[in-house]
């Protein structure tokens, strides 16, 4: 049984061209589009997708947060994957804490997107959160010394896709107190105590145990 998507961007073109990545994928198919919030609601109810693949900026304002926020106080919501070129810590961690299931920004490539919608839809956390973070225009106070080194954006996506301290180690190849050490930055620069303020299970595996 294939995936079926509600694409959301306020952009017709990003829209065009999201249908276009998904058009040749014989176990995804594109429902429905919209271009803000209200409709994006509206077209959830009738429609009944999957997966909802949205901006997390759109007009302006973080409506695709929003819009995720909302559904996931539903009933049986919809899966939702980011799509975007915002990449800010604060921005993915806003995203997370709205309850984003992935994240994907836009300056991956096509195949990437395409497969993260499967896994994302088979229930696996996905967050590719592209190259260097972006500094928040928005935000002048946010300084480049409080974005995360690239290591920690590592770090940071597989905690996010739920990885342990040690499979962290693992899968990096590095020592579970270098793990330790780049969770402590990370938490201190999103202003965050643990991973209790990830998960809402409350688990807090946090930076002194594996």
């Amino acid at each position: 049984m294939g995936t079926n998507v509600l694409v959301v961007d306020d952009h017709p073109t990003t829209r065009l061209g999201l249908r276009a990545a998904l058009a040749g994928e014989e176990d995804v198919s594109v429902v429905g589009e919209a271009g803000d919030l209200e409709t994006a609601l509206c077209l959830v109810g009738e429609l009944g997708p999957d997966l909802v693949l949205s901006e997390a900026q759109m007009g302006g304002e973080v409506a695709g947060v929003c819009l995720c926020r909302e559904l996931k106080e539903t009933t049986n919501p919809p899966r939702v994957l980011i799509h975007t070129a915002r990449n800010s810590c604060r921005d993915v961690c806003l995203c997370y804490m709205a309850g984003a299931d992935g994240f994907v920004h836009k300056g991956e490539q096509a195949h990437r997107l395409v497969d993260a919608v499967r896994q994302v839809d088979r229930g696996k956390r996905v967050w590719l959160l592209g190259g260097k973070p972006q500094e928040v225009v928005s935000d002048p106070g946010v300084a480049v010394e409080d974005l995360l080194t690239q290591k920690e954006e590592e770090v940071l996506a597989l905690v996010l896709e739920g990885y342990s301290n040690s499979r962290i180690a693992e899968e990096l190849c590095l020592s579970c107190n270098t793990v330790k050490t780049h969770l402590a930055h990370v938490y201190r620069k999103l202003g965050v105590s643990g991973r209790k303020d990830f998960f809402s299970t409350g688990e807090d595996v946090g930076v002194g145990n594996g």
